[in-house]
């Protein structure tokens, strides 16, 4: 008897389920809900609202408070194990319903949804290598390297599973035993009842199930694994911390672990599934993504490599609106927000938005950005603010949204210093830049608006000089230097301390991440790197000598 056929004995056949879509499991879940306060409100003797005591009165018949707890506590009883049953029988086939039967205080995110078909498409054989980066909190251990591998081993109690972490002690507590005790588990055999655990085998690094051939080993990145022939492989967060990040010597360590004893000992058809958070352009993930786009039969496939950054940009995988947080239901904006302000640039962009800039830049790196804690000011009868300059990067067309328009501000003090006081990037149209500008330029007392004649830019100085809160000053661009030629006299300023940054912004890290990764071929944008470029190269050359100098278009 085949697997595949072995496999459909086994399990319900799909056309005998009910099938509930995410919408309908959201209700069902809004009922649980909704019966759990009457009765918790009733439990603590609260009165009800008007509403309740209405529907209650048409639910039960009767205006009597103690049926009305009798009857909630009825419903919610028949209506929590009539969806749990339903859940049940489709966690045969579905991985959401399976993690959300045996987890249902833990119903699955967009997100969730998301990597759960990602994984199904693995288990299913339409994707042999799999790797996802996301940022830390987003649950992906909890659905990838546990519900999958227990889901997997349901459905295919044949299938020898490698399951790996950065320590040998890490993947046993949080993986292993975890999954060998929901397998050995009462709820588990309600999905999947023929599947028990082995009483001889069940340690915390190797068990076994009973009557099939299916195992599960657990090892630390970088342990040997001779004699394990897996047809899955499930890495998850490989690298321990940041110092060993870092450490040119452990990733090469771990680099060699995949490619002599991960890679080489693949059986056909073999299943690898990388989960992580991104430390460093050289780890694990960045060295498979290497490999698999200079040689794309390398890695065995089909093979997916997507990187769910914590903020969506522009075609987010996950289908997200530009700026939208991940899971913001749960974690809300200012989780983000602080994390974003109080964290070094280049470990947000690597944790957070799977970016690695590994510190050192091809230009400029990031320990060479000074920072200040205050930047001249004229308030309270203080006259230490020189000059105040706004310099606009515009997009190249004044309808076009998808390409942004980058605004970076700056404050002279007679120290002789320039500081960046603040930046931002906006989709907008023409008009709505133009509002922007004007209450910028209002707000810090700007003395000019320096602008590239060249896209929506060129519009903007011939239609609005004069029109603006202060004068419209254009830059005549870099001529026949290049952007990198342009923005390496400029990282001179910031190496030198002649431009600073402050300590703390919320725009810091993404200017910061910009400069650091110019050059890197793939990475980010440079919008930004162009307004700095833009000002240092007419502000501060010019003020220094060079040829460059201020034209008031009027």
């Amino acid at each position: 008897m085949s697997r595949i056929t072995r496999k459909a004995k086994r399990l319900i056949p799909k056309s005998e389920i009910e099938w509930l879509t995410h919408d309908q499991r959201a209700d069902h879940r809004k009922t649980l809900k909704y019966f759990s306060s009457l009765i918790e409100q009733m439990d603590d003797a609260k009165i009800l609202s008007e509403a309740d005591q209405t529907f209650l009165q048409r639910f039960t018949g009767s205006g009597n408070p103690e049926t009305w707890y009798a009857a909630c506590i009825d419903a919610y009883d028949k209506s929590e194990a009539a969806y749990l049953g339903k859940l049940a029988r489709m966690g045969q086939h579905d991985l959401t319903a399976y993690h959300e039967f045996m987890n249902p205080d833990q119903p699955p995110a967009m997100h969730h949804r998301w990597l759960c078909e990602k994984l199904m498409r693995v288990e299913a054989g339409e994707l042999f290598t799999l790797l996802i980066s996301l940022s830390p909190g987003a649950a992906k251990s909890t659905y990838g390297s546990r519900s999958f591998v227990q889901w997997c081993m349901g459905r295919n109690p044949d299938w020898c599973v490698l399951g790996a972490g950065h320590s040998q002690k890490f993947t046993d507590n949080e993986f292993s035993k975890p999954n060998r005790d929901i397998i050995n588990s009462e709820n588990f055999r309600v999905v999947f009842p023929d599947i028990f655990l082995s009483e001889n085998d069940q340690s915390a690094d190797y068990w076994k199930l009973d009557g099939f051939k299916g195992k599960y080993y657990s090892k630390g990145a970088g342990a040997g694994i001779a004699g394990i022939r897996a047809l899955l492989t499930n890495i998850d967060d490989p690298i321990r911390s940041a110092e060993d990040a870092a450490s040119p010597t452990i990733r090469e360590k771990q680099w060699r672990w995949m490619t002599s004893d991960v890679l080489s000992r693949r059986l056909p058809n073999a299943r690898l599934v990388l989960i992580m958070t991104r430390w460093n352009s050289e780890d694990i993930a960045g060295h498979i993504e290497k490999v698999h786009n200079e040689s794309p039969g390398a890695i065995l496939g089909p093979v997916e490599i997507i990187n769910i950054p914590a903020q969506a940009a522009a075609d987010d995988p996950l289908g997200r609106k530009e700026g939208e947080w991940l899971w913001e239901e749960f974690y809300g904006a200012k989780h983000y927000e602080s994390l974003r302000l109080t964290m070094p640039p280049s470990m947000w962009s690597a944790l957070y938005m799977g970016i690695p800039l590994d510190k050192f830049g091809e230009y400029v790196s990031e320990d060479q950005f000074m920072r200040y804690e205050n930047f001249p000011d004229n308030r309270g009868g203080k006259k230490d603010v020189r000059k105040t300059v706004i310099s606009v990067d515009t997009a190249q067309k004044a309808t076009k949204r998808s390409n942004p328009t980058a605004i970076t501000i700056y404050r002279q003090g007679f120290n002789k210093i320039h500081y960046m006081v603040h930046a931002q990037k906006v989709k907008s149209k023409m008009d709505d830049v133009i509002k922007l500008l004007t209450r910028l330029a209002t707000n810090w007392n700007a003395d000019y608006i320096l602008i590239e004649d060249a896209g929506f830019g060129s519009q903007i100085l011939q239609n609005y000089q004069g029109k603006m809160p202060c004068p419209l000053v254009e830059f005549q661009g870099p001529g026949k230097s290049s952007k990198d030629f342009m923005f390496e006299n400029a990282v001179t300023y910031i190496t030198s301390g002649i431009v600073q940054f402050p300590k703390q912004a919320p725009w810091l890290a993404d200017v910061v991440n910009e400069m650091v990764a110019f050059g890197s071929n793939g990475v980010g944008e440079d919008d930004y790197c162009d307004s700095f470029s833009q000002y240092t190269q007419h502000e501060i050359k010019a003020f220094r000598g060079g040829t460059k100098h201020l034209k008031v278009v009027g």
